[in-house]
């Protein structure tokens, strides 16, 4: 089974799951990530192929936009989409670990052209969950051709984890800190609120990445260090 890499004109599509006017209500995503930045930037300077850069491990499209199926019909849910938009994401976690370039792996495909993001969620409702899940889907044609192991399957499934369990985690301590109506019960309120939380779950999920990224890089041998460049086609 081949694989491709992941090259920064690649088009993403999904189905996501948010609070909107009332729990667990599908979103379709879809954006093109060189038209609509932005981005956090893993995107290699050196490699590419079909004449646009490649993908690196977490590449992240940031803002991304969201249309849900039903609603939003009360000031409320337009304040959750509003907030949903602003700090929605779509990452790629699979990457093939033993290829890399300016000291990180490069992004891959799960099989030929079909590419696995990883997009934002926030369901439930008594009990709420949030992260990324495997639910958006990108094309990636090119000529460059590699092959993941189990291992890069399992740990891109593992940074998924990894995500849910912190989001999953801050929500419900900023729920506990920031309830609902905790500023007051206007749209804008909630509007503000809605911010708040998701802009500290951000700041505090950023900060427990970097740990994991510290540790991932102590956890490596002495090869992995050194890059192993893919060429970039003419």
């Amino acid at each position: 089974m081949s694989s491709r890499f992941q090259k920064y004109n690649d088009i993403l599509t999904g189905i996501d799951i948010h609070e909107i006017d009332g729990p667990n209500t599908a979103c379709a995503t879809a954006a093109r990530f060189d038209w609509m930045p932005p981005n956090n930037g893993k995107i290699t300077k050196t490699v590419s192929t079909c004449g646009l850069p490649v993908l690196q491990f977490t590449f992240t499209k940031e803002v991304l936009g969201h249309v849900p199926t039903v609603g939003p019909n009360t000031g409320e849910g337009i304040a959750r989409l509003a907030i949903t938009i602003a700090f929605g994401k779509s990452a790629s976690y699979l990457a093939v670990h033993s290829v890399r370039a300016e000291g990180l792996a490069l992004a891959c495909s799960v099989h030929e052209q079909v590419s696995l993001m990883f997009d934002c969620f926030s369901a439930g409702d008594k009990v709420r969950a949030s992260g990324k899940a495997p639910t958006g889907v990108t094309g990636t044609s090119n000529t460059v051709k590699t092959q993941p192991t189990t291992e890069d399957f399992v740990r891109a499934f593992l940074y998924a984890l990894w995500d849910i369990l912190v989001g999953t985690a801050a929500d419900r301590t900023l729920d506990k800190y920031i309830p609902k109506d905790s500023l007051g019960k206007k749209s804008w309120q909630e509007t503000v609120r809605r911010y708040l939380q998701k802009n500290l779950k951000d700041k505090a999920k950023k900060e427990f990445d970097k740990a994991r990224e510290r540790m991932d890089n102590l956890l490596k041998n002495q090869k992995s260090w050194t890059d192993a460049v893919v060429p970039a086609e003419d």
